[in-house]
């Protein structure tokens, strides 16, 4: 399991990833977590070295994979 805090935004707080079924799990501001299913591990790797994950969050994962 992967996961990293997002201390510097705010609208994400943290994120975790589970490589064995390709779960995304991110923990919004709002205390609202979503998990979304079939992410692959480059997205994940992708949002954890963006410079502006929240952005990214919008562009290419929120309404791009299928919420558990």
């Amino acid at each position: 399991m992967l996961s990293r805090s997002y201390d510097f935004t705010r609208k994400i707080k943290e994120t975790s990833y589970d490589k064995s079924n390709g779960q995304l799990t991110i923990m919004l501001d709002a205390g609202i977590s979503r998990t979304y299913r079939d992410v692959p591990q480059r997205v994940y790797d992708e949002l954890s070295k963006s410079s502006n994950p929240n952005q990214y969050y919008n562009d290419r994962i929120d309404g791009q994979f299928g919420i558990k």
